[in-house]
């Protein structure tokens, strides 16, 4: 523990020091031995995605067994497996306190390399990537680590795994979240740019695309898109668990809005026929995968059926009749594995995956 800033400590009454990068690496496991002390440190590190924009992606245990609690089990960061399926999988933990006890399935999504520690940077470097190229882009919001997780994980592919699948009630696969990392697919989606949903809608938005936008309670964003040809889809919606701390990190308030994703067809600017929904009331993802879609109109609805007000999401999604585009620069894919480089190796009665 010697290693481990402070504020993440068990027992810390120390507000999250300021970011020291915007991507940053945890290829590490642990606990503290205590349930709500791990529910603590999960909280601040939350916190300080939330408050710092920071993109925070985590590592599992190698082999097969629970979902460690540190640092995978928290709900802003990307928490990675491997390809092959040889780690810890399945549900978070349910002796978590508050709302850090939702069952929630992680990882969020794989990467090819046969160690956690392998496959964390690769999914760090892809953020770092996915970030250069955002710089090079009109507007500000496709930095934000929603908008980044939504795009990584909308842009992850399926074919790999005979068992993948996922329900409405259930967005991720069990073992491999929302699939493989492709990064290929997730730089089309970047570079898409940014469509605008609306609660009224007058004109159709990419049939591959991102936003970053808000849903009041009881509202309903909508993304009215064109298909040309028989295609596959996949979307994916995120948005940050929010937490409010006491002076001395005592005690939490936690906030986590429930938002669903719905696909519909469409004719002009009204919806049709229900074509999938994810709806889970313990996450703070959901994800629809579509296969076989005819050519028409479609719509994706955004809805915040939550409690407590106007929620700000990011949501991806990406059509495979679309061309594809050349592969990013090999100096970019090199600058990315080199910026991701800033690797947490601190210890909690841990040990590094």
């Amino acid at each position: 523990s010697r290693w481990l800033p402070d504020w993440l400590q068990a027992g810390s009454t120390s507000a999250p020091d300021a970011s020291r990068g915007q991507v940053q690496n945890f290829r590490w496991i642990g606990t503290t031995g205590n349930a709500t002390s791990d529910t603590f440190i999960l909280a601040r590190m939350d916190y300080a995605i939330n408050r710092d924009g920071i993109i925070a992606v985590f590592g599992l245990n190698n082999g097969v067994g629970s979902v460690p609690n540190l640092m995978g089990s928290g709900f802003n960061g990307i928490t990675v497996g491997r390809t092959d399926g040889l780690h810890s999988y399945g549900t978070t933990s349910a002796s978590l306190a508050s709302t850090y006890a939702n069952s929630r399935r992680k990882p969020d999504l794989v990467a090819p390399a046969s160690a956690s520690s392998w496959a964390t940077p690769i999914v760090s470097s892809a953020s770092v990537l996915l970030l250069e190229t955002a710089n090079g882009m009109a507007g500000t919001d496709d930095s934000r680590p929603e908008v980044v997780k939504s795009i990584l994980m909308a842009g992850a592919t399926k074919a790999e795994f005979v068992d993948w699948s996922n329900s409405s009630t259930q967005p991720l696969d069990d073992k491999y979240g929302a699939g493989e990392l492709n990064i290929r697919n997730s730089y089309q989606i970047m570079t898409a740019g940014q469509q605008n949903g609306s609660l009224t809608p007058a004109s159709t938005v990419s049939s591959t695309g991102w936003d970053w936008g808000s849903a009041a309670h009881d509202t309903s964003m909508l993304y009215f898109f064109d298909l040309s040809a028989s295609s596959s889809l996949s979307a994916v919606l995120t948005w940050n668990i929010q937490v409010v701390p006491n002076g001395d990190w005592s005690r939490l308030s936690l906030s986590l809005e429930s938002l669903y994703l719905r696909l519909y067809q469409a004719t002009a600017f009204t919806l049709g026929a229900l074509v999938a929904e994810s709806v889970s009331n313990l996450d703070n993802v959901q994800l629809i995968w579509a296969e076989s879609l005819a050519s028409g109109r479609y719509a994706l609805q955004v809805s915040n059926v939550g409690t407590t007000g106007t929620a700000d999401y990011a949501v991806a999604w990406q059509s495979s009749s679309l061309a594809p585009v050349p592969e990013p620069a090999t100096f970019w894919i090199l600058l990315a594995f080199g910026g991701a480089a800033l690797l947490f190796r601190f210890r909690i009665r841990a040990r590094q995956v």
